[in-house]
């Protein structure tokens, strides 16, 4: 339901000294950015004699490629486009103007929808694991699986961050709502 004009604010005008969200989510692009674009994995054949360098970006295209198409939407849903929908989401819960009870609802969907952030990490371990049961492949993690792992944490910080302060306007709304009701 939503709330009168009187009531909606933006959390950013409710915690004008809270420098540490913008930053977070700055912080968590910048990282995203660097980790999509850097390698993520080196896969070796025949015992190093083939070795070939793969970022987010062209292992998802490798997945297309090779007609593993489902696959390849899933990493590129969970490692590319998700990311940032997630970290759009969040600049607009702490920069638009929401009614308490909107914005704690808002909040707690993007923390459920934000458990699923590190699926992709857990595809290229997965992937990890796999290869090295077999002496022709040898797959290994590169920095840029670390640095898109650490750009999934901050975001992950910064949605529980979100999550909770919401939480806790909603409950002061409620407080102040119940105050003036029993004052009526």
């Amino acid at each position: 339901m939503p709330q009168p004009d009187s009531q909606r604010a933006s959390l950013r005008s409710l915690h004008p000294g809270r420098w540490d969200i913008p930053v977070l989510v700055i912080l968590a692009i910048t990282l995203l950015i660097v980790g999509q674009s850097t390698p993520t994995m080196l896969v070796e054949q025949l015992w190093g004699i083939k070795k070939q360098t793969y970022t987010i970006w062209t292992g998802v295209v490798m997945l297309a490629q090779n007609g593993v198409f489902f696959l390849a939407a899933i990493v590129f849903l969970f490692s590319v486009i998700f990311p940032y929908a997630k970290l759009t989401a969040i600049l607009v819960l702490w920069f638009k103007k929401f009614g308490p009870e909107d914005r704690s609802t808002m909040a707690r969907w993007l923390g459920v929808l934000g458990k699923w952030s590190m699926l992709d990490v857990f595809v290229v371990a997965v992937f990890v694991v796999l290869t090295e049961a077999s002496s022709l492949i040898s797959v290994k993690p590169r920095y840029g699986i670390y640095i898109f792992a650490g750009a999934i944490v901050v975001s992950i910080v910064v949605s529980l961050l979100i999550e909770r302060i919401a939480e806790r306007e909603k409950e002061n709304y409620l407080i102040e709502k119940g105050k003036a009701q029993a004052g009526a």
